[in-house]
């Protein structure tokens, strides 16, 4: 090649267009979000471009529940999914592979999303008042009732003193004003709907883990992170970019948080404002673990830090 004709090669090359990380084929994943206002982090980082930037074709796939977002995992339906903490320590401790990749919002005694209520005329004020009395929850063996069982073991009550029914959150309030039950221990924004009924708050269940823990994680399979250590890592990444606009931004995307969660812009406003750590902390999530173990949701406690990703093994 003379240099006339070299000149002319690099000054094409030069007009072409660049290639880019981003002119890559994106990574494709499917996550199982819930439908909560917690996950507008999630949301966010979907609609934003946010995932799309780092690289990611990011599907969402609802879950109803996080014990089906847990056998979606499993079964290879979903990538990355979410659930509470409770259910996933659980998960790991029985040897099921899964890994921690992402928080969720937070627990936080100042603006709490778990409420113990009971109507107006009612003559309970403590858990000491419940004894022989029946408690609804949303599962039973979920985070929900083990912050009712840890508050009630704070006031001198044993679980095998109350009587626990499982009921859906939208249907505990028609059961407790049709006197079917004595108390209801529920998460925003069915709490927020009930106050507005007339109901009373006796208690904050939570804080009898931790005033502040990680309630929810985003999740993966230990195969499927491993294999593709790269994407998780920019998965991670975006959900973190996301949850520092969310932090600062909040009450602005109410509107978005509407769109998914079905619940009324008005009721957004009322309900307490979640938090959402920038990353996955151990000290979070051990109260979880240690509370479990406490009152035999677990065989023994372990440490949280088994359960995390590690991005550079």
């Amino acid at each position: 090649m003379n240099r006339r004709s070299m000149v002319c090669a690099v000054a094409a090359l030069a007009a072409a267009p660049a290639r880019s990380v981003a002119q890559t084929a994106p990574t494709p994943i499917v996550a199982a979000p819930n439908t909560a206002a917690d996950q507008v982090v999630f949301y966010y980082a979907q609609q934003s471009g946010i995932f799309a930037r780092a690289g990611l074709d990011v599907t969402a796939v609802a879950a109803p529940s996080g014990s089906a977002s847990l056998l979606a995992v499993v079964a290879g339906t979903a990538n990355v999914a979410f659930s509470n903490t409770l259910s996933l320590a659980v998960a790991h401790a029985k040897g099921i592979p899964i890994v921690l990749v992402a928080p969720g919002g937070l627990y936080d005694t100042n603006a709490p999303i778990v409420r113990a209520l009971v109507t107006a005329d009612s003559e309970v004020r403590s858990a000491r008042d419940l004894v022989g009395r029946t408690i609804s929850v949303a599962g039973l063996h979920d985070l929900l009732s083990l912050g009712a069982i840890a508050w009630l073991a704070q006031g001198g009550v044993a679980q095998d003193q109350v009587h626990f029914v499982e009921i859906p959150a939208g249907a505990m309030l028609a059961a407790l004003q049709a006197k079917r039950t004595d108390a209801m221990v529920v998460y925003q924004p069915f709490d927020v709907a009930a106050i507005n009924a007339g109901a009373r708050v006796i208690a904050k269940p939570y804080d009898a883990i931790a005033l502040v823990f990680q309630a929810g994680i985003w999740f993966a399979s230990t195969a499927w992170a491993n294999e593709h250590r790269d994407a998780t890592r920019r998965f991670v990444a975006a959900m973190h970019e996301s949850s520092v606009y969310v932090n600062a931004h909040f009450e602005e995307l109410f509107p978005m948080i509407s769109a998914f969660t079905k619940i009324d812009v008005d009721m957004l406003r009322k309900i307490p404002r979640p938090r959402f750590p920038p990353a996955l902390s151990a000290a979070l999530i051990q109260p979880v673990i240690d509370a479990a173990a406490k009152f035999h949701e677990l065989s023994a406690p372990f440490r949280a830090q088994e359960m995390m990703f590690a991005p550079n093994p």
